[in-house]
């Protein structure tokens, strides 16, 4: 069982994949700011013409990183690394609760794990990666096998890259 708080390295292996603005930008169906967020502190909307600080985008970042952990801690029912943690609280703060609950992802993390190729595939399927967020879900993919570790020492890796490459050939032959 999940059992997890936010740390730092939550919010480092997130912070890139989301980008940080001060000022409210159109985000696919609403406005957001910081770190893609759709409310301010005080809970209001995100709209047009907001700014915030950095201060303010990092307490942004905590509490709605927080709620993502909040969820990967409930629905997740098997024993998973620090490293696994970080990349479905990813996949969570990006496709939501919601999606999660129900998804393929869930069902073969609480099944088995360290079954790799399948969360991978998991991470991959096309639910999840439209908007351009393929490169988001390879990357969450990559830091879940690789045990937080990715560069090119560590095996999971080099299979991991492996296997990316080959799923995007078959894909853009379709």
């Amino acid at each position: 069982m999940a059992n997890y708080s936010i740390q730092e390295s939550t919010k480092a292996f997130l912070r890139p994949l989301e980008g940080k603005m001060l000022v409210a930008y159109w985000d696919y169906s609403r406005y957001s700011i910081a770190y893609g967020s759709g409310t301010l502190l005080n809970g209001s909307k995100v709209q047009k013409g907001d700014r915030i600080t950095e201060q303010e985008a990092e307490l942004l970042l905590s509490r709605d990183i927080q709620e993502a952990q909040n969820y990967v801690n409930y629905y997740v029912k098997s024993d998973i690394s620090r490293a696994q943690n970080d990349a479905l609280v990813s996949f969570v703060y990006n496709c939501g609760a919601g999606n999660f609950k129900g998804s393929t992802l869930l069902s073969t993390v609480n099944s088995n794990p360290n079954n790799y190729e399948a969360i991978r595939s998991a991470f991959l399927h096309p639910n999840w990666i439209t908007a351009g967020r393929e490169s988001r879900r390879i990357k969450e993919a990559n830091y879940y096998s690789s045990g937080g570790a990715v560069n090119a020492t560590n095996p999971f890796f080099l299979v991991a890259i492996i296997i990316a490459i080959i799923w995007l050939i078959k894909r853009r032959k379709k």
